[in-house]
């Protein structure tokens, strides 16, 4: 069996590993477009700050020590850049030299990854902004931080990456912001464990500026202007981009590349009231979406709205309107939230042992599906005495 396998960081190399494991004799193949397989990117931060001495102290493996140990062929600096699924070929092109080949397989893995996300705004493209993700990415920083010795950086996003830089560029000696769109680091925690992680970042001279908008860059000199939306720009040696990860279509054929369509939704079991919504993504943003034109749906009641513990439904960026009251559900009791014996009833009624040809022939299923649950339906399923 000949095994293919696109990118070659976390997953793809473990799955390669696993794939060895379980077939001692299968010819494995893996692609990967930047220089380095193997990595951890929760490590990258702490070798620009020095903590991770040596470069080759961040990945695990390299291509030859692929082959020494699992003979398993590692190509880097390479990108499949078109799949045939009928031939079972994979089309390469190697980024040195421009040579393009064919590549057959028995089995093909996808494992491209995500990439930094890099919001459209004026200046994002400055040589002072950086974003964090691959291993070029760390040398990059490493090398402006020892070759123009900042003194002041901005952190835009406040998650893990964004915490890690900041903890290590403070041990450096620079004087670090951290502007979140979101009024809490962390989205992910209850906003009391959050306020522990404020505490400790203060206690550290980090600088928080929390619930304000970056609205674009300026170059100024040897800085960089960090431009908000409701307070004056802030002035620093260097930027870090670290708001998040979007998926890579660009290692492989986009065609090939998982979709996903969510559905929002939220009903009455008395009356069997019902107001739906199809959004592109499972986050904030769209739950924000959600609250906002279910509220204008109803804009004479008070609604209470049950949600279980999602971090879309906890985060300190929801935009909750004056009508709309959301208690949380305990953890491991979908019983207890209405709507979930709505979604059982949509995944009975059009998703049964059925194959779909595109995504937008799974959205209408859904929305035809949806329309089908009359008031009567849908109180049959979820009012209880």
């Amino acid at each position: 069996m000949k095994v293919v396998i696109v990118g070659g960081v976390a997953g793809g190399a473990s799955a390669a590993a696993r794939i060895r494991r379980l077939d001692e004799h299968a010819q494995i193949i893996m692609i990967e477009r930047s220089g380095y397989v193997s990595y951890a990117n929760c490590g990258l931060p702490y070798y620009v700050g020095g903590v991770i001495k040596a470069q080759e102290e961040l990945t695990l493996q390299t291509p030859e020590s692929f082959w020494d140990r699992f003979r398993i062929d590692v190509r880097v600096r390479q990108e499949v850049t078109a799949i045939n699924p009928t031939e079972k070929t994979v089309t390469v092109r190697t980024l040195g030299s421009g040579k393009i080949y064919t590549e057959t397989y028995d089995k093909l893995l996808l494992a491209p990854g995500a990439k930094p996300t890099v919001p459209a705004l004026s200046g994002v493209d400055s040589e002072r902004v950086f974003t964090l993700r691959t291993v070029e990415d760390t040398l990059r920083i490493r090398r402006f931080v020892e070759d123009q010795k900042p003194k002041t950086a901005v952190l835009a996003g406040g998650g893990f990456i964004g915490l890690e830089m900041a903890e290590n560029l403070v041990e450096m000696g620079v004087s670090v912001t951290i502007v979140q769109r979101p009024k809490q680091l962390l989205a992910p925690l209850d906003a009391d464990m959050a306020s522990f992680v404020h505490a400790e970042m203060r206690r550290h001279g980090v600088a928080l500026r929390l619930g304000e908008t970056v609205t674009g860059f300026r170059q100024d000199g040897d800085s960089v202007l960090t431009l908000l939306e409701e307070s004056e720009p802030l002035h620093s040696d260097m930027v870090l981009l670290a708001i998040g990860v979007t998926p890579d279509p660009s290692q492989c054929a986009c065609h090939h590349i998982r979709e996903y369509r969510y559905a929002y939704g939220a009903v009455e079991p008395l009356t069997g009231d019902g107001y739906f919504l199809v959004l592109p993504y499972c986050n904030t943003v769209c739950m924000n979406i959600f609250l906002k034109q279910l509220s204008e749906k109803y804009a004479d009641d008070i609604i209470l709205l049950c949600c279980d513990g999602a971090a879309w439904h906890r985060s300190a960026g929801l935009e909750l309107p004056d009508n709309i009251v959301l208690f949380h559900i305990p953890p491991y009791t979908p019983e207890m939230n209405p709507i979930e014996q709505i979604w059982k009833e949509i995944r009975k009624r059009g998703f049964r042992n059925e194959i779909f040809a595109t995504l937008e022939k799974v959205v209408d299923r859904l929305c035809d599906t949806i329309c089908s649950l009359n008031h009567e339906i849908i109180s049959s399923i979820t009012g209880r005495e």
